[in-house]
């Protein structure tokens, strides 16, 4: 990480209005744009000492990673404010609503630890440097399961991004376990990041960069292709909620039945 530095009185944090701020130690290097198995080991490892610290103390003032403050009250703001289209408002919220039913399912079934997480750890947030690695950008830190900071950092669903997330997972337990169950719990966090992203850029909109930055939100084919994408992705959340009966759909249809590979990345056969 990049140290913080103290101000003059020893602090490390202070408001200017209603805009907390710190100062880190200045760093250079760049975002990688893609992890080797080399360097997704060497990133678990900084992650799971990053975690073995914010296991020692709780932050009861950050947000909870949780289906209540990252899709319900979302989508209470979005819908009072008449955000999404109505022609595709009833689509959009029933499938974030069932998003975030089927998310307190599996959290209550996996009773996974929570804990301190960077909360937004991708590769962006990642500056490597003649082989060293920082993360920086922690404002977005939220208190929830570890599993969190795994996926951001490798989000992808094909053979290669599983390879590489057991390296990240190997370097990371040398430092702190980690309860691969979670990784059942991928799915359900990318929803939410969905919501609480659209609704992010919502909030914001009356900020100038926003409508330079993302030019296209808000517009009603922006908000069908997300409806869309938010309706897919609740498909792979009901799976992890209920592998056996997706594979009991897929073999109904004629599909190819899914294993459990399918739905927990990491699955050997041998476990």
């Amino acid at each position: 990480m990049c140290p913080v530095r103290r101000f003059p009185d020893g602090s490390t944090l202070k408001r200017q209005g209603h805009i907390l701020y710190s100062l880190a130690e200045r760093r250079g290097g760049r975002a990688p744009d893609e992890l080797d198995a080399a360097r997704a080991e060497r990133l678990g490892m900084l992650v799971g000492r990053l975690h073995d610290v914010a296991v020692r103390r709780d932050s009861p003032h950050r947000l909870r990673l949780d289906a209540d403050t990252l899709v319900r009250a979302n989508v209470d703001w979005l819908a009072e404010r008449g955000t999404v289209p109505a022609s595709v408002a009833p689509r959009y919220f029933a499938a974030a609503r069932e998003i975030a039913d089927l998310t307190d399912r599996l959290l209550a079934k996996l009773a996974p630890d929570v804990h301190r997480l960077h909360g937004d750890l991708h590769l962006g947030n990642v500056l490597d440097r003649d082989g060293v690695l920082h993360v920086l950008d922690f404002d977005d830190m939220v208190v929830g399961p570890a599993v969190q900071d795994v996926w951001l950092a490798l989000p992808g669903r094909d053979a290669e991004a599983v390879r590489l997330r057991e390296a990240f997972l190997e370097g990371y337990e040398r430092f702190r376990l980690f309860d691969r169950r979670t990784l059942a719990l991928v799915e359900p966090l990318r929803a939410l990041r969905m919501v609480h992203y659209a609704t992010w850029l919502a909030r914001r909109w009356h900020d100038p960069i926003f409508p330079a930055t993302w030019p296209q939100f808000g517009a009603p084919d922006w908000w069908a292709r997300e409806v869309d994408d938010l309706e897919e992705q609740l498909g792979f959340v009901r799976a992890a909620a209920d592998p056996e009966g997706a594979a009991a759909v897929a073999a109904e249809e004629g599909a190819e039945e899914l294993t459990n590979a399918d739905f927990f990345w990491d699955w050997e056969d041998d476990a």
